[in-house]
């Protein structure tokens, strides 16, 4: 099977670096999957697993926590400010993360502060809200890799 060259880099280091038959994430129009000889690209990545698959069929599988991608018809690369291999996370830790920061978001809004675009009366954006929800998705995201069969 035909392979192309995909690289994932975060400010931090080269994280995957390899020939693939494939990647599938999330951009803001919604999953794509990239194949040898796919047409220029360049997107947004949305908050979510990634999987670049070889030529064997092995997946290596990733938390993106944003970034971008480019595919110029030869090589695919991704550029995130925080990515994370499946083998790297917790589940445990995870777990815990999400329920803290689920419990931090529950506990804001109970005193009516207000995240994620403010509220119908145009109210503002609590900061302290958005990042607790943030790090709730961030979770999510790290579940979902490690969980996934």
């Amino acid at each position: 099977m035909a392979t192309f060259p995909a690289r994932l880099v975060t400010p931090e280091r080269v994280l995957f670096d390899d020939e693939v038959t494939e990647v599938m994430l999330r951009v803001d129009g919604g999953d794509i999957t990239f194949l040898v000889g796919h047409s220029p690209f360049v997107g947004a990545v949305v908050p979510g697993p990634a999987r670049f698959r070889s030529e064997q069929g092995d997946d290596t599988k990733v938390a993106l926590h944003g970034g971008f991608v480019h595919v110029d018809g030869e090589t695919l690369i991704i550029v995130s400010p925080v990515a994370e291999l499946a083998a790297d996370i917790d589940p445990d830790r995870a777990r815990h993360s999400l329920e803290a920061a689920e419990a931090r978001v529950a506990d804001l809004a109970a005193t009516g502060r207000v995240g994620h675009g403010g509220d119908e009366d145009g109210d503002v954006v609590d900061e302290e809200v958005l990042e607790a929800e943030q790090a709730a998705e961030r979770a999510r995201t790290r579940l979902t890799v490690v969980e996934a069969p």
